[in-house]
């Protein structure tokens, strides 16, 4: 989906993005964004309000991953170039897509190497590749979640996942239910 509807305040300081108010439509739901972030560097700059985001009712389709509902509160800390992501997302009403373990390994290895490649051919680092992480990040299943792997199994779940690390090696820290 595209973010539309956008509105607000931010400014830009020598060494960091401070956001008044900053909100929009995203997906038949609202994104609301405060706080401020650092651009390069967050151990060097003080930061006295981090970075929250307001998740309200967005629909989401990730492609072979999940489709519904999602709404939170994401902590942004780290820097703009990068970002860490905490806090708590809830989905609902919607479908958890577990891929087998041959076609998710075999997507990912050729998702690494045209990566890998492309990184080579522009003459950027290995290190670049895990830009994004996720500290902490709660991932909550709320009513009316289904995990599926069809035509094997789909049932209904609920409980929480608690996840860190680089968006190419996540590794859960703790599941409840």
């Amino acid at each position: 989906g595209k973010l539309t509807n956008v509105s607000g305040k931010a400014k830009l300081d020598f060494n960091k993005v401070l956001i008044e108010n900053l909100q929009g439509q995203f997906s038949n739901g609202k994104i609301e964004a405060t706080g401020e972030i650092p651009i390069f560097d967050s151990q060097n700059t003080e930061i006295n309000n981090p970075l929250s985001v307001k998740l309200e009712q967005l629909l989401l389709n990730l492609k072979g991953l999940y489709q519904g509902s999602a709404s939170g509160n994401l902590a942004i800390t780290g820097s703009v170039l990068q970002p860490e992501i905490g806090g708590e997302i809830e989905l609902s009403n919607g479908q958890v897509l577990l891929a087998d373990s041959d076609t998710l390994n075999l997507s990912l290895t050729n998702s690494n190497l045209s990566t890998v490649a492309i990184n080579k051919q522009n003459n950027i680092s290995d290190i670049e590749d895990d830009i994004t992480t996720l500290n902490n990040l709660v991932i909550k299943l709320g009513k009316n979640v289904q995990i599926t792997r069809l035509p094997i199994f789909n049932f209904l779940a609920s409980g929480e996942l608690n996840v860190t690390g680089s968006l190419d090696f996540l590794y859960p820290q703790e599941l409840s239910n």
